[in-house]
């Protein structure tokens, strides 16, 4: 009985350690899918920031077509008042 009892201890003892070193593989597991993702963010980063300058400046020139487009407009009417 006694050899039983020891022999289950040593098991007990083996499983604990195998779920430590399970724990620890698939922290470092995580860890390193994070890792692996980091330049891909970073890279998507620097694309949406050059895309909203990009916006931005189509922004810019749309407002700038369309003050032409009034100044054109109220040329047109002037003229056509004329």
């Amino acid at each position: 009985m006694a050899a039983v009892t020891k022999e289950k201890d040593e098991i007990a003892a083996k499983m604990a350690i195998i779920c430590k070193e399970l724990r620890s593989m698939k922290t470092r597991e995580v860890q390193e899918k994070v890792e692996d993702c980091r330049p891909q963010l970073a890279k998507c980063t620097v694309e949406l920031k050059q895309t909203k300058v990009a916006m931005e400046e189509m922004h810019r020139q749309r407002d700038l077509l369309c003050e032409e487009l009034q100044k054109v407009k109220d040329d047109l009417d002037t003229l056509r008042c004329e």
